[in-house]
């Protein structure tokens, strides 16, 4: 484990990615070729063209082995060589194949041996897998043995070990693994031994052969497997009377994976180009060459690639960065965000957003009229549609959304369509959420479930709800600050209180703590318009509650005793 303590560390990886956030406050403050060079600059940039440098090294290096492959390549039939690259490469694998056969038949038989072992008795015939001698390093071949008795047994051990003593008059612990073949059919050994002043009256042969045996606390330090002894003049007659056990034929499949290896075997080995010494050599040129040849770009299209980034006025490594801010500005374009490289009114209400994808949270906000005739709590709501995160098909949530919360939802559908056709075009690859998934535990907990309700009613851990409800809490907490915009386009005073009140109702323990999270009391409304609001919320949080969870719990395939609420409709505050 000590390797694993000190790891080398992991290269710096950039993930620098233009936003359309970061594009509207960069074209607000400075012209389009200071941004450009700000660009550039990035850390992403200047790991790209240290990555440039790189490669173009290893296309130097390429190059050449390329021309010696082609030169070496000169010498022979290349068709014919080919040829014997395919047969090569089938060799290989049918003998990935036959070595997965017999450790599958050697898997199979080791089971059949660890279920009859234990129930084998004294004197059984076996054959025992060959043993490696440290010192000449090389295994003795399969050895014939008679299983003697338990060493240690299953219930005192995760494997049981058996003592055995082989033909060669050597004492040896094993277990099924070191099983070869059981001669089941044959008949047992006689494992007496001659008679003996130290021999206990009752004494079974086996008992008395055991005695042969050192204590286990000898033979375990080296592990059980590697334990082996010579025997004494007694153990020699009952190791001469072991019959020889022969090896078990191969399973049929193993057998016939093994005559299809040396079919492809000898059909590589009759190629007159494998008879070559450099063989070897011909068979890595061609790789190289074949390698080259798929990898090497057209030259029309070569030539564009290296012009193209002259013509902008950019480095090729620093091209992506570049053209990932000019797709996010196109996109901004056609929503009206950007004219002429110049940020427009509402495209600064869109920079102060700060979102995942501020384009689809501020073309929602400006252009939506369902979003606006939402109640607080409803807005709470369609917030979390707009920015929760992704949802996991088990998560289960009790409450559901309002039908002006759903509303919303469908028609949202069209603009974010709309929005993925534009982003679709120009390349973008932000996000545009729009999961009603945890709406209706947002909106619940706006109108005044307790903490003990929420929790009862989701399958989520309580670190996740909070997390969501403070995601929710950050965007509402952006509203009221947003940029005004001249005109009827931009967010009007009406929407920005009623975005206070829905932060009002959500600022409760434990989602703002004080410690952890904490809203200023500027930012939401005064105690008494604060404890009026409540109130009202708190006669629609009993009508939202009633008969809504069971149907959703059986939809969603819970039992309702698996939802502690619906045990409980009313709940009695928080625990």
């Amino acid at each position: 484990g000590f390797p694993l303590v000190p790891p080398p560390a992991d290269p710096l990886v950039s993930k620098f990615s233009p936003n359309y956030g970061m594009v509207l406050n960069l074209l607000e403050q400075r012209p389009i070729a200071e941004c450009k060079q700000i660009v550039e600059r990035s850390f992403g940039s200047f790991m790209a063209q240290k990555k440039k440098g790189i490669v173009a090294e290893e296309e130097v290096n390429n190059e050449d082995e390329l021309d010696e492959a082609v030169t070496l390549l000169q010498k022979v039939d290349v068709d014919e060589l080919k040829q014997l690259a395919k047969q090569v490469e089938r060799l290989k694998s049918e003998e990935r194949v036959l070595k997965f056969l017999q450790l599958q038949a050697a898997k199979n038989s080791q089971a059949v041996f660890e279920d009859t072992m234990p129930y084998a008795a004294p004197g059984t015939s076996i054959l025992l897998r060959p043993v490696i001698d440290p010192d000449a390093g090389e295994s003795t071949g399969p050895e014939s043995a008679v299983l003697i008795d338990f060493a240690i047994a299953a219930s005192d051990s995760p494997l049981a070990f058996f003592a055995t003593l082989t033909q060669g008059n050597k004492l040896r612990i094993v277990t099924h693994q070191d099983v070869v073949e059981m001669a089941l059919d044959a008949d047992l050994v006689s494992i007496a031994l001659p008679a003996s002043p130290d021999d206990k009256e009752g004494d079974t042969m086996a008992e008395r052969l055991m005695a042969k045996v050192p204590p286990r606390r000898n033979w375990l330090k080296d592990g059980p497997e590697a334990f082996i002894i010579d025997g004494d003049v007694d153990t020699f007659m009952v190791a001469a009377r072991i019959p020889k056990v022969a090896t078990p034929p191969a399973a049929p499949e193993v057998e016939a994976q093994r005559k299809r290896v040396e079919f492809v075997r000898n059909a590589v080995e009759s190629s007159p180009i494998y008879r070559l010494p450099e063989r070897n050599a011909l068979l890595k040129a061609l790789r190289t060459a074949t390698q080259a040849r798929t990898k090497r770009v057209p030259r029309k299209q070569a030539k564009a690639m290296a012009v193209a980034p002259v013509k902008s006025g950019v480095d090729g490594a620093d091209a992506t960065a570049w053209r990932e801010f000019e797709a996010c500005a196109h996109c901004l374009e056609d929503f009206g965000m950007i004219k002429d490289a110049n940020v427009t009114s509402i495209g600064r209400l869109v920079g102060a957003i700060n979102a995942d994808n501020a384009l689809w949270m501020g073309v929602t906000l400006l252009y939506s009229d369902e979003l606006q005739a939402l109640g607080p709590h409803e807005l709470a709501a369609a917030i979390c549609c707009l920015v929760a995160e992704s949802s996991r098909a088990d998560v289960f949530v009790g409450f559901e959304i309002s039908p002006k919360v759903q509303e919303f939802v469908d028609m949202s559908l069209d603009m974010q369509a709309r929005l993925l056709s534009v982003q679709l075009s120009h390349g973008v690859e932000a996000s545009i959420p729009l999961d009603t998934t945890y709406a209706g535990l947002v909106e619940a907990w706006a109108l005044g479930a307790s903490w003990a309700q929420v929790v009862a009613m989701t399958s989520m851990q309580e670190g996740d709800i909070i997390r969501i409800l403070r995601r929710v809490l950050d965007a509402l907490r952006q509203i009221p600050r947003l940029p005004f915009v001249p005109g009827e386009m931009g967010v009007g005073a009406e929407f920005r209180v009623n975005a206070r009140r829905a932060l009002t109702l959500m600022d409760r323990f434990p989602v703002s703590d004080d410690v952890t999270y904490t809203v200023d009391e500027a930012e939401t409304l005064d105690e008494a318009l604060a404890d009026n609001l409540k109130v009202e919320m708190a006669s629609k949080l009993a009508e939202k509650t009633q008969g809504n969870s069971a149907f959703k719990a059986e939809r969603m395939g819970w039992a309702a005793d698996d939802v502690p609420a619906l045990r409980d409709q009313g709940g009695e505050g928080d625990a």
